[in-house]
């Protein structure tokens, strides 16, 4: 599970930090959706219920890069198209904002 160094997370986020180093260990946290771009896809972003995060089942998560978290299902779909329109503002065009996110992985 791989974090961008300044993740993004919402105010509605009660103790980020706790929050991010339970979901590392693997562990899901109610009502917290997780802000990604995933390696393998095409996609700018995708929304994921911490839930279907840790399940290995759905999804690997190595695939993914964290760039935000958020709680509630509404609320995460605000702020990711508020990371979106974010990034357009300030490049005005979409076409590297994958690898923009890409290229700030956290080194652990």
């Amino acid at each position: 599970m791989e974090f961008i160094r300044d993740v993004q997370i919402s105010d509605t986020v009660t103790n980020p930090e706790a929050t991010m180093k339970i979901l590392i260990s693997g562990i899901s946290v109610n009502n917290v959706y997780c802000i990604c771009v995933n390696k393998k896809s095409k996609n700018l972003l995708e929304i994921i219920h911490s839930t279907q995060l840790v399940n290995k089942k759905y999804y690997d998560v190595n695939d993914f890069i964290f760039i935000g978290l958020c709680k509630g299902k509404n609320d995460s779909k605000i702020f990711a198209g508020n990371i979106i329109m974010d990034y357009f503002n300030k490049y005005r065009l979409l076409d590297n904002f994958r690898n923009h996110y890409l290229s700030k992985i956290r080194r652990q």
